[in-house]
């Protein structure tokens, strides 16, 4: 067995890491992942994971992307969990955006500048496409606009064939944005003060019926205030 090969298995016997998927989305253009890894052999100070990913990551928790060439990435730790025990578990959490509608696991794992092999990933099955939208619904996208505009009441009247309501809060606090979207590449970003709250939505009127369904998807940015002493989310 030559030095290289030695020092790979006994760092996958130190180092247990593995890819999960969280939340798959990937009908919609993207999911929410994490690496684990537990540390099954001595006590070390700081680590860095580089790995091969043909998804974008775009938001991370607990980890720093400090290099991104083509697919490859290296991500370090922070320093509230650089410093790992013996049988501590850390993990990264992150949201990617993934090419084709498709999850494709991590690959090269390198751990602290050494190569792990075998099998690490573990990703959860992908979720049934969804049923086709009925004829009698009323969906309304946002690729039509470019990006970092503002959605002006103009812009919202050619959207929604309904009645707008007298509200021009709208356009001041949002804009369409291609930072993340849960279908297609565009969504309506909403931009509050800090430590306020806009009064401003979607306000329309639509028309009279029994009932409706209302389906949508809503992605707080990472520092969102849920528990602020004055109107939190």
């Amino acid at each position: 067995m030559n030095q290289i090969n030695l020092v790979n298995n006994q760092l996958n016997k130190q180092i247990d890491l593995n890819f999960n998927v969280r939340n798959d989305w990937s009908q919609w253009g993207g999911f929410t992942g994490s690496l684990t890894f537990t540390n099954k052999g001595k006590y070390f100070d700081g680590w860095t994971i580089e790995f091969d990913a043909p998804f974008n990551i775009y938001e991370i928790w607990g980890g720093e992307i400090v290099s991104r060439k083509g697919n490859r990435y290296i991500i370090k730790a922070q320093s509230w969990n650089k410093d790992v025990d013996p049988g501590e578990t850390v993990d990264f959490v992150f949201n990617a955006r993934v090419p084709d509608k498709k999850i494709t696991s991590p690959s090269n794992y390198i751990f602290n500048q050494q190569p792990l092999g075998g099998s690490l990933d573990k990703p959860k099955p992908s979720l049934p496409s969804p049923s086709p939208i009925s004829s009698n619904a009323i969906s309304v996208g946002f690729e039509q606009h470019s990006s970092n505009t503002r959605y002006t009441n103009s812009a919202q009247s050619r959207d929604w064939k309904v009645l707008w309501s007298e509200d021009n809060k709208m356009s001041k606090y949002s804009m369409i944005s291609d930072e993340v979207a849960h279908s297609g590449n565009k969504s309506l970003k909403m931009i509050y003060p800090s430590n306020a709250e806009g009064g401003g939505g979607a306000a329309w009127q639509v028309p009279a019926q029994k009932e409706y369904y209302l389906s949508y998807w809503l992605n707080f940015g990472k520092n969102f205030d849920f528990d602020g002493p004055k109107y939190s989310g």
